[in-house]
């Protein structure tokens, strides 16, 4: 199983923006493409409000610190982009 998990500076990318805007990729489609491939999308609800953030697109999940802890607890194998 593959997940992806948002946290600090990276949870940016849990909004529906016009990339444009931002001068940055389009990372929507990637996004849907996760979904599509059964890729889970989380973000870290302490990343979300330190940035006040309160909505995410529709393929991201909130997970509280702790279940963003136990995700990472569990894995196998952690790539960190950053």
């Amino acid at each position: 199983r593959v997940s992806i998990l948002l946290i600090d500076a990276g949870v940016w990318n849990s909004l529906r923006v016009a990339p444009h805007t931002i001068g940055r990729p389009d990372i929507n489609d990637s996004m849907e493409l996760f979904s599509a491939c059964g890729i889970k999308v989380f973000a870290d609800e302490s990343s979300l409000k330190e940035r006040n953030i309160t909505a995410c697109n529709g393929y991201v999940e909130k997970l509280s610190r702790q279940e963003a802890i136990g995700l990472i607890a569990e894995s196998d194998v952690l790539l960190n982009f950053g």
